[in-house]
């Protein structure tokens, strides 16, 4: 019998993955599309519950483009096996399981919504069907060796390498396996000449490893906080990975950060979503670190959009650190001392409970259930940061 996520224990799944289904079955739910695709023991899908793609981004093509199975590709099962694949590797049973069958779902939500042609999306999830017929890893399991050994099996099918490209791009833009970021065959010999290029950039020593990059993600995304310093940490690394924001810019950002503007057809009057665009977006307001003149204290108030694909990460970051901070917001407002206050360009003045990201001074593990009156509470410091 297939799991399902709710199945597996959830110290497994990184939390990106969960995001990253939740905002396929939102595209699919916004386009009254249903996320749930029965099929018989064998993969196929019956007529009446195939996906129309071109519902995902109004695509007005004369002929459908449809899902209609997510049967195993025995070929590929059977070349995997004769080319010395251990047994144990390769999926059993007729058809893909049920957490595969979702993540196959959500690529093609994804790539639709994009407004890639649905004919397109559609051999897209025929040859990623193909690659999930010959292991049993989940998604969120998948490494570098992984498609290497796939690309092995189809030397010669470029068509076989863009799926691959297409698969790659989504695990590590997304953050969805725990290894990323998986780089293929062709992939790695582009990624050595970026990394000479960015090795003679000016100031090249300041940049992290590919290495330590890669591990500071891993951890910020996928690891559990000890305590509310390493909380405020962790998400402060992850708001400077998604928006690429300065760190001086991400540890000052205000508490109502997230800008949500939704966005209409002025020739329709309808959502732009309905109509093969977006129809919500994602700017953070923040204070420019560059916009300010030498000497000048005054906060300068910018915005940055976020591209779509972290857009839920983002807001979840906030969400989750607005909570964490909540009992020193009340500690704040309980407080009777005149509070540290800062000066905005448009006149507007700020207290420290206006910002998000906030500690306790001299706090090294969980916030206490009280907060005595005369405990500082601050603004994360970016010095203490850079000691993490």
């Amino acid at each position: 019998m297939s799991q399902t996520l709710s199945q597996i224990s959830i110290t497994r799944i990184p939390a990106s993955y969960h995001h990253f289904i939740e905002r396929a079955y939102g595209l699919a739910s916004e386009r009254g599309i249903s996320w749930h695709i029965q099929c018989d023991e064998l993969g196929k899908i019956s007529s009446n519950e195939d996906w129309d793609i071109r519902r995902f981004s109004s695509n007005n093509e004369r002929h459908a483009a449809r899902l209609t199975s997510f049967s195993i590709d025995e070929e590929v099962r059977s070349r995997a096996s004769q080319a010395g694949w251990p047994e144990v590797l390769l999926p059993s049973g007729p058809a893909l399981s049920e957490i595969t069958q979702e993540f196959l779902k959500a690529i093609v939500a994804h790539r639709a919504s994009e407004g890639i042609l649905p004919r397109s999306v559609r051999n897209e999830f025929s040859l990623l069907k193909s690659f999930f017929s010959c292991t049993n890893k989940y998604p969120w399991e998948l490494n570098s060796e992984d498609l290497d050994r796939y690309l092995d099996l189809f030397p010669k099918r470029t068509s076989v390498r863009a799926s691959i490209g297409v698969l790659a791009g989504f695990l590590n833009s997304n953050l969805l396996s725990l290894h990323v970021p998986l780089v293929y065959k062709g992939e790695k010999e582009l990624n050595s000449i970026l990394s000479n290029m960015l090795s003679e950039r000016k100031g090249s020593k300041k940049l992290p490893s590919a290495e330590a990059l890669h591990e500071m993600v891993r951890i910020v995304f996928n690891e559990s906080p000890l305590g509310h310093q390493h909380k405020i940490r962790f998400a402060i690394a992850r708001m400077l990975t998604l928006t690429g924001l300065r760190l001086n810019e991400v540890v000052l950002l205000p508490a109502d950060c997230l800008q949500w503007e939704t966005h209409i057809d002025i020739v329709t009057g309808k959502p732009a979503g309905e109509i093969g665009g977006v129809s919500r977006s994602l700017k953070i307001k923040y204070f420019g670190e560059k916009r300010r003149k030498k000497g000048d204290k005054v906060l300068v108030e910018d915005f940055q959009w976020v591209p779509a694909r972290f857009a839920k990460l983002v807001e979840l970051t906030v969400l989750e650190i607005l909570e964490a901070t909540r009992p020193l917001r009340d500690a704040i407002k309980s407080q009777n001392s005149v509070e540290r206050t800062f000066t905005t360009a448009s006149g507007e003045q700020l207290t420290i409970g206006d910002f998000l990201f906030l500690v306790l001074h001299n706090c090294r593990g969980d916030l206490p259930e009280f907060i005595d009156s005369t405990r500082k509470i601050e603004i994360a410091a970016q010095s203490s940061f850079l000691a993490f």
